[in-house]
């Protein structure tokens, strides 16, 4: 129900999940703030007993965990965040043939400058998922960051 209230440890949850960390793994989902606290998003102040749980904590919570990094990651969320390259709608130079069904699409550069990498192995992908790679285990990092650790881009998805 959109109705109802959400728990501290249903929110801190949701955020811990979006710094990819994973509940029944790195966290349990209704202890959330133990990882939370650990990473300094929170500091204490929420337990399965906190009274209530406003807007107001979705702010500071939703605030704080931008100063944190990405499980696997160097940077802050925030660093990521703009070091990412603006979405800009781009126009084709000249007239292109359009493509069949039957015509296979080639992925550009995401447009983020994000790429995965896997647990394992030596390319970046444009997708989490290509081949074999487990994508609960493959990480999000900039393109320039993979050039940069020499990894080589995969030959089926980029």
């Amino acid at each position: 129900d959109p109705d109802t209230a959400i728990s501290p440890s249903q929110y801190l949850t949701l955020v811990l999940r979006a710094l990819g960390y994973f509940s029944g793994q790195d966290f349990a989902w209704d202890s959330a703030w133990t990882l939370s606290d650990e990473l300094g998003i929170t500091h204490g102040e929420y337990n399965a007993q906190t009274p209530s749980f406003s807007r107001g904590d979705v702010v500071l919570i939703s605030s704080s965990a931008l100063d944190v990094s990405p499980r696997g990651e160097s940077r802050t969320l925030l660093e990521t965040i703009q070091a990412a390259e603006p979405t800009q709608p781009t126009q084709p130079s000249q007239p292109t043939e359009p493509t069949t069904p039957s015509e296979p699409s080639t992925p550009s550069t995401p447009v983020s400058g994000m790429v995965w990498i896997p647990a394992t192995g030596k390319k970046y992908h444009s997708i989490p998922n290509c081949g074999n790679m487990n994508p609960n285990k493959a990480t999000q990092i900039t393109l320039e960051e993979a050039k940069a650790r020499g990894i080589q881009p995969c030959s089926k998805c980029w």
